[in-house]
């Protein structure tokens, strides 16, 4: 309803609705595709409203994918990159580490191409399950999404690949995200908006590609409680394993 803030950021303060009643999806289990399906349908509406509009170009405020502080996760990459290699040793493929060790040395070459591989437009960009709120006073087929901290202007396939890479178990991912990736495509061409599923694809793989140094770049977050842990496990491990089965790193050749 309100923000405000001093000179320098501080002090702020921020006033926001209270939403009651509603529930977060269980991301650590994994969500079901009929919740990942709502989710999509729920950022859809954003995206079509800003899709290659001028009016985004007029939020001044709102950063590219490869604003200069994200570009700086390079080197937190490239410093965290043999600890998470090690860490998942077991359980990701030595190609698709060389892939990992790639996409990391070459991190701000991949956000320079990453914005211009398709319409830009205005992105949630932290599209994981827990940060959207099913149900509540306006209704148990409400859902509101929270936490805009991070959003960017960027293709619309980002928030896609966001939750389907992360907020699915790989089990439910595999037997659905083709048909997830369909509709929401199905979502944007019936607003009239020129897109195809080869381009979704194209974009799948890249931002995939994009997750899987997203994860390296954030895995020294601390958890703080054993769910937090397991959470972070997940996060980290399911893009990793979504681009490898999908070939990701066959989009390194591109750029």
């Amino acid at each position: 309803y309100h923000v405000d803030a001093g000179p320098n950021g501080l002090p702020f303060i921020i006033l926001m609705e209270d939403i009651v009643g509603a529930h977060c999806p269980d991301q650590v289990v994994g969500i079901s595709a009929d919740e990942a399906d709502a989710i999509i349908g729920s950022v859809t509406p954003l995206h079509i409203q800003y899709w290659g509009s001028p009016k985004l170009g007029e939020l001044g405020w709102l950063p590219p994918m490869n604003n200069e502080m994200y570009k700086g996760g390079q080197a937190m990459a490239e410093a965290l990159l043999p600890a998470f290699i090690h860490h998942f040793r077991d359980r990701v493929e030595p190609e698709t580490a060389r892939v990992i060790a790639d996409v990391c040395r070459r991190y701000t070459e991949l956000l320079d191409h990453s914005v211009g591989i398709g319409t830009p437009t205005f992105t949630h960009t932290d599209c994981r399950a827990e940060n959207y709120l099913f149900g509540g006073a306006t209704g148990d087929d409400s859902i509101t999404i929270v936490d805009f901290q991070l959003c960017t202007r960027h293709v619309g396939m980002w928030d896609v690949t966001n939750l389907l890479a992360g907020s699915l178990d790989p089990v439910t991912r595999r037997a659905h995200e083709h048909e997830l990736i369909a509709d929401y495509v199905g979502r944007i061409t019936a607003a009239g908006i020129d897109y195809s599923l080869d381009q979704a694809m194209d974009e799948y793989r890249m931002c995939l590609l994009h997750q899987i140094a997203a994860q390296v770049i954030t895995s020294d977050l601390s958890g703080g409680n054993e769910r937090g842990r397991e959470l972070l496990e997940q996060l980290h491990l399911r893009p990793v394993i979504a681009a490898q089965e999908n070939n990701a790193g066959r989009m390194l050749a591109t750029f």
